[in-house]
Formats: C-alpha cells, structure tokens, sequence
C-alpha cells in the first residue's frame, strides 16, 4: 500500500498560522496583555493576532509563541520598540507590538 506523504498534513502556511495565533493560550496562567503596553520587562510571548503578512514577518524574526523577548525600549506614546531576542535587538512598531499578546 502506497500512503501519501502530505496526506494528513495541514497546509504548510495555515499550519504554522494555526500555531502563532493560537499559541500558548490554554497553557498559561497569569495576566494576558499586548506587548505594547509592557515596559523595561522580560515577558513570553503567548499568540499572535495578526494578518498573513505581519504573522509571517514576525515568524521569520523568531518572534513566536513560547519566546522570551526583554523589552529594552517603549516610548510613552509613539514610536517604536527596542526587543532583545537571543542575543539581538529587534525594533518593532506600535501597530506590530499591540498584535502580540504576552505574559
């Protein structure tokens, strides 16, 4: 008998969508919120809420569900945010940082 190798597997992008959106949702206790509104702390991120494009964005920067990110830097106001990651430094803007929930 012959089995299809992709028979049973979600299709590659909703796959990884399914992952970054749902995230650890169900798996962490404590108070939610959007990385925008964290200051001068080292937070998990918990899901991301975004569209297609920002979600893949984020993916490839290793800004994901279950990662530690320190927020170096938040303006009050506007302007964006400095994130450490693993020995980088990323910058993000407000719109990207309210879409990503953490804990």
């Amino acid at each position: 008998m012959s089995r299809d190798k992709n028979e049973g597997v979600p299709e590659q992008g909703g796959f990884i969508r399914r992952c970054l959106c749902q995230g650890l949702a169900g798996e962490q206790g404590g108070m939610e919120r959007s990385l925008a509104e964290v200051r001068d702390r080292k937070v998990m991120i918990v899901r991301v809420e975004a569209g297609s494009g920002l979600t893949s964005r984020l993916l490839a920067m290793g800004l994901v569900p279950g990662v530690h990110v320190d927020v170096i830097s938040n303006p009050k106001g506007c302007g964006p945010l400095v994130l450490g990651i693993n020995g980088s430094r990323l910058i993000i803007g407000k719109g990207a940082a309210k879409k990503i929930r953490v804990a």
